[in-house]
């Protein structure tokens, strides 16, 4: 009996260490954390060239959406357009992308934030010769994925290979897209 009371007490202490020890790391880290998810000015000029400033619109119009966050993107003093943060189901989990929107609706760039993708493969939709097949589009109507060279403006040739990854970063641009025409389009 008091071979188990021993064990308890140690494993107990133990466990209050490591708890103890969890908290003083994020109590450390958590500041950092929070900035590495902000949007770096880098990422805002490659998704909205000349755009030299953002605004969070609040997360409340978003719920129930994979629409994480909206951004209004200025240059200078001018509307320049909307940057939104999207989260798609890809062949081995989420992907995270920033889409461009620009005030004359069309897509201004597309950048993959995170994913979880096959190395070589499925990794390859994060390289630009992928992301910059959106830039310009219409978004007057959803971009498709063909797997042939594109015949239309409305296309998008898919990465050989990588079609499950190529659909996800598609219908992720096209949700970004229509919570657009929904939720923000002529200021709403």
């Amino acid at each position: 009996m008091k071979e188990n009371i021993k064990l308890g007490l140690i494993l107990a202490l133990i466990t209050a260490i490591a708890g103890l020890l969890l908290g003083f790391a994020y109590e450390n880290t958590k500041d950092v954390i929070a900035q590495n998810g902000k949007l770096s000015k880098e990422q805002i000029s490659i998704i909205m060239p000349g755009a030299d400033k953002v605004r969070e619109i609040p997360v409340s119009i978003i719920e129930g959406s994979n629409v994480k966050e909206v951004y209004e993107a200025y240059r200078g003093e001018e509307h320049a357009g909307y940057l939104i943060k999207v989260t798609t189901k890809g062949f081995h989990g989420d992907i995270g992308l920033l889409v461009g929107i620009t005030s004359d609706d069309k897509l201004s760039g597309v950048k993959v934030l995170s994913h979880s993708e096959t190395p070589g493969v499925g990794s390859k939709i994060e390289k630009e010769s992928f992301t910059d097949k959106f830039k310009d589009k219409s978004i007057k109507t959803a971009l498709k994925l063909v797997k042939l060279p594109a015949s239309s403006d409305s296309e998008i040739e898919a990465v050989s290979g990588a079609t499950v990854s190529s659909t996800a970063v598609n219908s992720g641009v096209n949700e970004a897209i229509s919570f657009y025409k929904t939720n923000l389009k002529g200021g709403k």
